[in-house]
């Protein structure tokens, strides 16, 4: 997934046709090692389905967004045996021995228009965390360990649309009254590939 956000173009047609985005501290293309490591630990996925536990009997009724963790076993990756601080390295940061950790924000979907723009209508319903692990106080395969209900649901509503998509790669745009935010989407496993660390 890939992310940008610009000011809402109310605010931007006030600041006229001079405005231009501030460059961000990040822009830069080569990363340091914390962040590399943070990057290769770190999996986000959005998964659109139907749920047949909801009300809606619409196709589309369910929008799951998944961060998915798998923690350091060293700091290896961090401390490289030419730092400073490489006796740091072999540093056990993983004692429950946790392979993997997973939040699932649980939306409500609705699609509300598929002409002139497809448009779809979220609400956070819920919270779910999943655990695995080789430890004796993890399932192996994966397990839920905790759950949080959000009590606003729809009052917290939004929606975002979908100006282009294919059998690979979608492109979402949801608009605020402070910022807008445009992610791209890749279908797992497809040919597309995006560069590690940056989108061109």
């Amino acid at each position: 997934v890939a992310t940008a956000q610009l000011p809402s173009s109310n605010i931007r047609s006030r600041l006229g046709k001079n405005f231009r985005p501030r460059p961000g501290k990040f822009d830069s293309k080569e990363l340091s090692p914390i962040q590399k490591s943070i990057q290769k630990t770190l999996d986000v996925t959005q998964r659109i389905r139907y749920d047949a536990s909801f009300d809606s009997t619409d196709e589309i009724n369910r929008v799951d967004n998944v961060v998915e963790f798998t923690p350091l076993d060293t700091l290896e990756s961090i401390f490289p045996s030419e730092s400073p601080l490489s006796f740091l390295g072999s540093l056990n940061v993983n004692p429950l021995q946790i392979a993997k950790a997973k939040a699932v924000l649980v939306h409500k979907a609705e699609v509300e228009s598929t002409t002139p723009v497809l448009r779809t209508r979220i609400a956070y319903i819920s919270t779910v965390f999943n655990v695995a692990g080789s430890s004796q106080f993890f399932n192996p395969d994966g397990e839920d360990v905790f759950g949080v209900n959000n009590l606003l649901g729809d009052l917290q509503a939004g929606t975002f649309d979908t100006p282009y998509v294919d059998e690979e790669v979608r492109i979402s745009r949801s608009s605020g009254p402070v910022l807008e935010q445009l992610r791209v989407f890749v279908r797992e496993g497809t040919t597309t590939i995006l560069d590690s660390e940056g989108i061109e």
